[in-house]
């Protein structure tokens, strides 16, 4: 073990001591179970035990990896109420570059591209921690290599220390300062890059089909667009968002609602998905998880005030319910043109015709937390004070 200590706060505080920021993860009991305060379902609204592969490897506080941090009070803190949490180290602050091979053969074939002496994270596989090196992107490759079993990390997080589900112990051997990352796993980071730019690129090209993104393209595709800046601010909790003088959003519950008028928008009209997003982001806070009727007004809301998402066919666009209008809802193309003004994405020409269609618009850019006024206060008001 780590220190030659078991426990999982001993080995926190010396993660810490490195630059690397933590966070508890879920832990099994003696018989394999899930022993964390669970993950929260939706249909159920109710915390349940996570299942099978989850166990011992997955966050159960709200903003998972997020919320890691090197802070010594804080780590205290947290493994003072879980004593027996899992520890999870933050790789894109850490500065880390894992390597995972995830079988012999895998492992076999990482040694022969090489793997230089640095401290091993142990466990029924192991992984190789290295130290990034500077214009590496933060990337996550999974099933890579000719075995198609290596992943190489330097976003997202790694189990570091406590146990797996088959009650083998995982820890850090060696630990000391990483190694320089070799070549080749940075040259498979890159290529990595590439391919999702590529996949972004032809999504965009191609309108006529709907684009169906996996989550972190989500969150790539909202911080790359117009409105990248404030999409970033609202994912990561900025407090000053909603605090402090002269203050874009009145209240937290008016953050949260722009947070979701953007997953929508990027990611569609799914409301489990948009949930499983939200509970990601740095806004997950008690009021969610214990407020379904807070969930579900929101996420209706959100859907309600898009139109058209990212990548859907103009056929696909709802002709009635999404924007309606004093003269009822407008055509497809009209929708579409609105929705790309709400997103920043300004269609050449201008909007013609006035009145309630220019008021559309900016109820839209509301909903897209670009403007302010008393109406977008209306969620903060009807469901209480943060």
């Amino acid at each position: 073990m780590i220190l030659g200590s078991p426990r999982p706060l001993d080995v926190a505080l010396r993660c810490a001591q490195f630059g690397w920021p933590v966070f508890p993860l879920c832990w099994p009991n003696e018989a394999g179970e899930c022993a964390c305060p669970g993950q929260w379902d939706v249909t159920r609204s109710a915390y349940v035990p996570h299942q099978e592969r989850d166990i011992g490897k997955v966050p159960f506080m709200g903003g998972g990896h997020k919320r890691a941090t090197a802070d010594e009070d804080q780590i205290r803190h947290w493994w003072r109420r879980w004593p027996h949490a899992n520890v999870g180290i933050a790789l894109a602050p850490s500065g880390l570059l894992v390597v995972d091979p995830d079988s012999p053969a895998a492992t076999a074939e990482a040694e022969a591209l090489g793997l230089r002496p640095t401290p091993i994270r142990r466990s029924r596989s192991d992984a190789y921690l290295y130290a990034k090196p500077h214009g590496c992107p933060l990337e996550r490759a999974i099933h890579k290599g000719t075995s198609g079993q290596i992943d190489v990390l330097t976003d997202g997080y790694l189990v570091a220390h406590g146990r797996h589900l088959s009650g083998a112990d995982v820890f850090i051997e060696r630990l000391s300062d990483p190694h320089p990352a070799p070549e080749w796993a940075v040259d498979i980071l890159r290529q990595q890059v590439e391919e999702r730019a590529a996949k972004r690129s032809a999504a965009r090209g191609t309108p006529g089909e709907p684009t169906d993104l996996e989550d972190r393209e989500v969150l790539e595709l909202a911080g790359a667009s117009r409105v990248g800046d404030r999409f970033k601010r609202l994912w990561e909790g900025d407090t000053t968002l909603w605090l402090g003088e002269g203050p874009p959003y009145s209240s937290q519950s008016e953050a949260d609602q722009a947070l979701m008028n953007y997953l929508c928008f990027f990611a569609g009209r799914d409301a489990e998905r948009l949930d499983r997003l939200f509970r990601s982001s740095g806004l997950m806070r008690v009021k969610w998880a214990s407020s379904a009727s807070y969930r579900a007004a929101t996420i209706g809301m959100a859907i309600k005030a898009t139109p058209v998402c990212f990548g859907e066919d103009d056929r696909s666009v709802p002709r009635m319910g999404s924007i309606r209008t004093a003269q009822g809802a407008g055509s497809v193309v009209e929708t579409d043109k609105i929705a790309a003004h709400a997103a920043g994405n300004r269609p050449r020409g201008r909007l013609k015709g006035g009145g309630p269609r220019r008021r559309s618009i900016e109820r839209l850019r509301r909903a897209f937390g670009l403007t302010t006024g008393r109406r977008d206060a209306r969620p903060a008001q009807r469901y209480g004070d943060d």
